[in-house]
């Protein structure tokens, strides 16, 4: 009750209390953003992957993470289907990296993509006012570079690169991934080319994508809405309780 009553008042003046309010909204769902009503299937995480153990860095995030629960679900995905290549369109600062390299094979690649931080800070206007403290006070990929071998062993099987994701050449990589798990700009036009470049990057079988941000902001609700209508042969579906949306083929799962 007080977070509430502080959501509505003072917390409406922080990034964080429009957030909680978003939340709330979301949970009881009354639509404050004028965004699309979600249209994709909804399921169970046991419906998509086998439930095994997984391994978890850094479970308490920052404000840009993804929470516990999306962080499980990806790791689970992982270990079923055991990729051997990954590519990760949004660094952010690494969490997401990490993880996904701790739940794949010890063979796994993981490839992920941002920009440059003087990029990202003379192009924050066109990226949207929830990406300003992004643009001030991160660097990508912070997390896995401030960590030793040690304490991450799979840390020498990540691959950063850097660049805009609407202008990067993936061709290198076209055909060669197993999973691509999509973060990035959150614009219509960014999520509609990631997601084109997604199924571009996957190999013929034991194809995944997994998107964050689905049914939390609209305009990737939206893209993933218009794609999945355009292309009914890839079926996304929703995961419940999380803002991830999936495809994932059915020989994918390796059981």
């Amino acid at each position: 009750i007080g977070l509430f009553i502080w959501s509505i008042t003072l917390g409406t003046f922080t990034r964080r209390g429009r957030h909680m309010m978003s939340l709330i909204c979301n949970h009881f769902d009354v639509n404050i953003h004028d965004h699309p009503k979600p249209m994709l299937t909804v399921c169970d995480l046991e419906n998509i992957c086998e439930n095994f153990p997984v391994e978890i860095h850094r479970p308490h995030g920052r404000y840009g993470n993804i929470d516990l629960l999306e962080l499980c679900a990806l790791a689970m995905i992982c270990r079923s289907i055991s990729p051997n290549r990954v590519f990760e369109i949004g660094t952010f600062d690494g969490r997401t990296t990490i993880n996904l390299a701790a739940n794949c094979p010890d063979i796994c690649e993981i490839f992920t993509l941002d920009l440059p931080v003087e990029i990202l800070r003379h192009t924050v206007f066109e990226l949207g006012v929830d990406d300003v403290s992004y643009a001030n006070d991160h660097v990508p990929g912070s997390l896995f570079s401030n960590m030793s071998e040690v304490e991450l062993p799979a840390k020498q099987r990540i691959r950063q690169v850097l660049g805009d994701s609407a202008t990067f050449d993936f061709s290198p990589w076209f055909g060669t991934c197993d999973m691509v798990f999509i973060d990035g700009a959150h614009t219509y036009e960014y999520v509609k080319n990631d997601t084109e470049v997604a199924f571009k990057l996957l190999r013929d079988n034991r194809r995944c994508i997994v998107w964050h941000d689905y049914a939390k902001h609209g305009e990737v609700t939206k893209a993933l809405d218009e794609f999945a209508r355009m292309h009914v042969e890839y079926p996304i579906r929703h995961i419940a309780g999380t803002t991830l949306a999936v495809y994932i083929e059915p020989g994918a799962i390796s059981g």
